[in-house]
């Protein structure tokens, strides 16, 4: 939360919370991408990454209390060694 705070100076109680899910962005709009542990939401960031989409956060998603967006959060997308075969196949262009 520090890192957070530091990064977007803020202060913790400006944050609403931070949460377990990865987000990606379009330049005008994001989508949170919510679910449980292996659900495949690193899998399907990956996929959107590579057909345009700016990853702003993968894991921990902070959303601010002043205006309810989601802000960056630095860090690599934690893929699972077992997604790679799938994120292989699919070339998807969006």
């Amino acid at each position: 939360m520090e890192l957070i705070c530091a990064l977007h100076h803020k202060k913790e109680h400006d944050w609403i919370g931070l949460f377990h899910a990865s987000t990606i962005s379009n330049n005008t709009e994001s989508v949170m991408l919510i679910g449980t542990s292996g659900s495949g939401k690193s899998t399907l960031t990956t996929i959107l990454t590579h057909n345009g989409y700016d990853l702003i956060a993968d894991d921990t998603t902070p959303i601010l209390r002043a205006d309810l967006n989601t802000y960056y959060f630095p860090g690599g997308i934690s893929v699972k060694p077992g997604a790679f075969s799938t994120i292989k196949t699919i070339n998807i262009k969006l």
